[in-house]
């Protein structure tokens, strides 16, 4: 694993590439990244921070004025923005595409957070800082349940797995593939489980109506046996059972 590389855009402070440098080290090394760490560079810009798909050096940015946060912030939103940098690196990979914070990235984020939190005692707190923005776009396949639903779908999930995958010697790069794995497994129990409760709740309507049109035909019975006596009730009785059969 590399150093990480910080780049300044004017009119970034000549110490703060240092400054960064100097936070962000030991939370870097407790990510386990095996090949280059992703660039950060420091820039004016109206946002926190952000990551660009094209960017030749796989670099992303932060707001220039970060080293006016706290330490925690700042660790914080560069390792969000490393998270989307390889979920990015995933889809080139595999010519898949996910949502910008659906389930593959946030339990990614959530891992890198908390291999900072155990490497550093928890000095941040990042796991903690986690909130609804970071998992905020539904998932395919979930469209038919409200908000509330496919949000705590998606946090269930994902609290299920991180622990293991953060204490696990997986590499940072490999995280969005083992999430998208995951995700797309459980998707598909998901899916399956859903098939299976239309096809129950579709016989037993097909069964009710069953029970409907033998109620109805009993109906028809007793009013034949008053008409006709036991002669016309058992041959509707016959008829009946025929049908239902048939």
């Amino acid at each position: 694993m590399g150093e990480l590389v910080v780049h300044q855009t004017r009119p970034a402070e000549p110490l703060a590439a240092g400054w960064l440098r100097r936070i962000a080290g030991p939370a870097i090394s407790a990510c386990l990244f095996t090949g280059p760490v992703p660039p950060v560079e420091l820039r004016p810009t109206t946002l926190a921070g952000f990551a660009c798909k094209n960017e030749q050096d796989r670099r992303v940015f932060l707001n220039s004025r970060c080293r006016f946060w706290n330490p925690g912030s700042v660790v914080s939103l560069m390792l969000h923005e490393m998270a989307h940098r390889l979920v990015m690196e995933h889809e080139k990979s595999t010519g898949r595409s996910f949502e910008a914070h659906g389930p593959e990235f946030f339990l990614t984020v959530m891992v890198l957070y908390r291999r900072v939190d155990t490497a550093l005692d928890g000095t941040y707190a990042l796991v903690d800082r986690l909130a609804l923005y970071d998992f905020q776009d539904r998932p395919p396949g979930l469209q038919h349940l409200e908000r509330p639903a496919w949000a705590a779908e998606v946090l269930g999930w994902a609290l299920q797995h991180f622990e293991s995958i953060a204490s696990s010697s997986a590499s940072a790069e490999s995280i969005p593939k083992l999430a998208a794995d995951l995700w797309s497994a459980h998707a598909a129990r998901k899916n399956a489980q859903r098939a299976e409760e239309t096809a129950r709740q579709g016989e037993v309507i097909r069964l009710k109506e069953q029970v409907l049109q033998v109620a109805g035909d009993a109906r028809i019975e007793v009013g034949l046996y008053r008409i006709f006596g036991w002669t016309g009730f058992f041959a509707s009785m016959v008829f009946a059972l025929f049908a239902f059969v048939v």
